[in-house]
């Protein structure tokens, strides 16, 4: 088939899609193979936002089939857009983590069931809607017309909770600048900033097909089409993404054949990991043997900050007799990457 079987709209952009579920998933890879946290933000954002661009790929990928099968054009083009609220609100959720350090832990169910709440009815009623649609194709302007609808509902739901938490973010960051800024890239304020108005444009395309001044076909050969169909597509679905794939790209070495941080906690069953780069994933492993620079050490090699019981840098419970001094570094780089680097800690 080669080229001609693509379009040049469906070719650019499951090259697009492809690019982003290959990052994605190397990245998710590296997770893996590192033996990370698993019930993490961020490996929950890498897996939702790995599932809707693979779905993505696979619908510019297969355009030229799909295009003809009713229920394959409905299920893989709407589908997609729930599985990106999901990886954006997650985010939100991450927010509010921060946001809520010191009652996480009280509040955190009532925030997950919120969430999944939310993400839950959207998905039933998406489904609903593509269940209608497929076995009546000929109402095309009442379905196109209350997808309009739905979809807007998803992007004013998150341009909402990004707002609000982004805003919320900011404050706390202001007032405890050590603990928040220290745990997440210095960039983030300005990157939700990006989202926002992203998806406020997109919640402002779709009130524009509700009212009917813009309507674009998928398959048009119009050059003005063509050109609005993959900018919106990266805006709206691309650069967020890889913009937030990147903010938080580093995913430490926790190998033996690569750079360590180990921190042995004698007094816990489990062996502790300093883990660089993101709030947001604390890796632990069965106990063993490791040592560092002749000796184990009893607290994490982080100068210059507070690792007791409470402090945002703990990597694992401490019992509230236990010494609050901190190791020195045990060489001048180990140094600058602990001053660099941030903790990684789970849900």
């Amino acid at each position: 088939m080669g080229l001609v079987y693509f379009t040049s709209v469906s070719l650019t952009l499951f090259i697009m899609y492809s690019f982003v579920a290959i990052a994605v998933g190397f990245q998710l890879s590296r997770i893996l193979y590192y033996r990370h946290n698993l019930l993490s933000f961020q490996f929950g954002f890498l897996l939702i936002g790995f599932i809707w661009s693979l779905l993505r790929s696979i619908f510019w990928g297969l355009f030229p089939i799909v295009d003809q099968v009713t229920w394959g054009i409905t299920v893989l083009l709407w589908i997609p857009v729930n599985f990106e609220f999901a990886t954006f609100s997650l985010l939100v959720l991450f927010f509010a983590h921060l946001v809520n350090k010191t009652t996480w832990e009280k509040i955190k169910n009532r925030y997950v069931v919120v969430f999944a709440g939310i993400n839950i009815i959207l998905l039933i009623l998406q489904c609903v809607w593509i269940g209608f649609a497929i076995s009546t194709p000929n109402a095309d302007f009442w379905f196109g017309f209350t997808q309009s609808i739905l979809t807007a509902s998803v992007f004013l739901i998150l341009i909402v909770i990004l707002a609000i938490y982004g805003w919320k973010l900011h404050k706390v960051m202001k007032t405890s600048k050590l603990s928040i800024q220290a745990q997440i890239p210095p960039q983030i304020l300005q990157a939700t900033f990006v989202i926002f108005i992203l998806f406020t444009s997109r919640f402002a395309w779709n009130v524009a097909t509700i009212v009917g001044q813009f309507e674009v076909s998928l398959d048009s050969d119009a050059a003005r089409d063509k050109v609005i169909i993959v900018t919106g597509y990266f805006l709206w679905e691309i650069a967020p993404t890889v913009l937030v794939l990147f903010l938080f790209w580093r995913i430490p070495r926790t190998n033996p054949r690569g750079r360590q941080t180990l921190y042995t906690f004698p007094q816990t069953p489990t062996r502790a990991r300093f883990i660089p780069s993101s709030p947001y994933l604390l890796s632990q492993e069965k106990p063993s043997s490791v040592q560092k620079s002749g000796s184990f050490t009893s607290q994490p090699l982080l100068q210059g900050y507070s690792v007791g019981k409470n402090s945002a840098y703990s990597t694992t419970p401490l019992p509230y007799n236990a010494p609050q001094s901190v190791s020195e570094p045990s060489s001048p780089s180990l140094e600058r990457d602990n001053e660099r680097d941030n903790l990684i800690e789970p849900y």
